[in-house]
């Protein structure tokens, strides 16, 4: 296999483990948190590819740092804990003027403080900001909602729970384009929700990893679905109106030769809303479960409990005929790319050949990723 991973730097100002990066909306700037307790922010100091912290926010809260996520205007980042707390932080980066917008400096203000009843784990915003989906223990998601009331604008209030999963709900994101909230969790199942009125409604659950399921994503148009588990399978689902025109109910399975064929399927379908079947699973990938995943068409990473990233390329359908092989190819393997687990990895908004990965020594790496194909 053809080497394609470029390190571009290496992180190393964690003292602990590093659970979630993400990046902020449309630019360079990434958001990390830890068990030291700590938020970090970093970003490139010039076009040399080297990156540096440009704000730690120390002890942002009691117990460790599970999770960080941006609002999509990239004003607000929301960090939550094993402490049972959400925080909202304003962020503000000032930029050099060389007219190169490169950042010099940031500052993170706490807003607001949101209670909870369990640890708090994954948290994902809505795609116009208006809810904030949180998971916690016991298999419940709650919804918080922006209120019109408040000084400042920026206040949430406790809005719903969700109870789907029948154990822990591991990760929750929503679908770019639409309200529809979508959970992964140790049952094994990914669920999606819709609104109903006050509360919200599971319309439909995915069914196909043997155990937990510790990871999701779409890209960017929704129409396609990425899947991780315990159980070292990746999955890729589709909308079922994007493998065909005519709406052709079906999913693509893995053949002896490596290839994918089409067969015939039955997704559970409702009215109005997206129906997703799965077209490629892909095992034999990692020996270990495959704790994240992250697309940005064509390119899927992956990170896992063996220590390794890889990259995978998607080509799509023909959409003149369905039936041709749908390739899905493993680009890359980057087998010692952290010394213990890796817990997330982050395609950058901005460039699409850098890769941000994360994990249990306490480390971020950026990679270039070559596309030799």
């Amino acid at each position: 296999m053809v080497r394609v991973f470029n390190v571009l730097d290496t992180l190393s100002d964690h003292e602990g483990r590093i659970w979630s990066i993400a990046w902020k909306p449309g630019t360079k700037i990434l958001a990390s948190c830890s068990s030291d307790k700590t938020v970090r922010l970093w970003a490139p100091c010039d076009e040399s590819d080297k990156w540096r912290c440009i704000f730690c926010q120390a002890l942002a809260h009691r117990a460790s740092v599970h999770s960080v996520a941006w609002s999509p205007c990239g004003q607000l980042l929301a960090t939550s804990s094993f402490d049972h707390t959400v925080k909202l932080w304003r962020v503000h980066v000032e930029v050099l003027d060389s007219g190169e917008h490169i950042p010099e400096e940031a500052s993170m203000t706490e807003v607001s403080v949101l209670q909870h009843d369990a640890e708090a784990g994954s948290l994902a915003w809505s795609q116009d900001g208006v809810f904030l989906a949180v998971a916690c223990s016991g298999g419940v998601v709650q919804m918080w909602k922006k209120s019109n009331g408040g000084d400042s604008g920026l206040e949430y209030e406790s809005s719903c729970k969700i109870r789907s999963h029948s154990q822990d709900v591991k990760k929750i994101i929503w679908h770019p384009k639409r309200n529809l909230l979508v959970s992964a969790g140790f049952d094994g199942t990914i669920k999606f929700h819709m609104p109903d009125g006050d509360s919200w409604l599971r319309y439909a659950t995915l069914r196909g990893h043997q155990s937990i399921v510790w990871c999701v994503a779409f890209d960017a148009s929704g129409d396609q679905l990425v899947s991780c588990g315990e159980d070292r399978v990746i999955k890729v689902w589709h909308s079922v109106s994007t493998l065909s025109g005519e709406g052709k109910k079906g999913h693509i399975e893995a053949m002896p030769s490596g290839h994918h064929k089409l067969r015939d399927a039955e997704p559970v379908e409702e009215e109005g809303v997206p129906t997703y079947v799965a077209t490629v699973t892909l095992t034999g990938s990692h020996a270990r479960p495959v704790y994240s995943v992250s697309l940005n068409r064509p390119f899927l990473a992956t990170g896992c409990g063996d220590n390794s990233v890889m990259v995978f390329r998607n080509t799509p359908p023909n959409e003149l005929d369905f039936s041709r092989d749908l390739d899905f190819t493993a680009l890359g393997r980057e087998i010692d790319a952290h010394e213990n687990d890796v817990n997330s990895v982050a395609w950058c908004p901005v460039q699409s050949d850098i890769l941000a990965t994360a994990g249990d020594d306490g480390k971020i790496k950026l990679w270039k990723i070559i596309d030799m194909m």
